[in-house]
């Protein structure tokens, strides 16, 4: 298992953070955090659920879908994605 955490400034302007433990090509964990805004705030723990134990090829899908049902502020999907796949590499 290899923890990894990253910071990503957004070019909307807010900060995204990730804490992830990863095995294999599995993400076992996830915390998302920053100051942004997601609308229903409930969005972030299901995007939480969604991704433990999913495989990383299925990362982006996850996000994108669950992300299509509310409104984020200062970060976008596509932000999600990258911060977990840049924390992945700086392991």
């Amino acid at each position: 298992m290899i923890k990894c955490s990253y910071l990503l400034r957004s070019s909307k302007g807010k900060t995204i953070g990730i804490d992830l433990v990863v095995e294999g090509n599995r993400i076992i964990d996830v915390v998302i955090f920053g100051d942004f805004f997601a609308y229903p705030p409930e969005i972030i723990d299901e995007l939480q659920s969604s991704l433990k134990n999913c495989k990383l090829d299925e990362v982006k899908d996850i996000i994108h879908k669950i992300c299509s049902k509310s409104k984020l502020v200062g970060i976008d999907a596509d932000d999600i994605v990258n911060v977990i796949f840049k924390a992945i590499e700086e392991c």
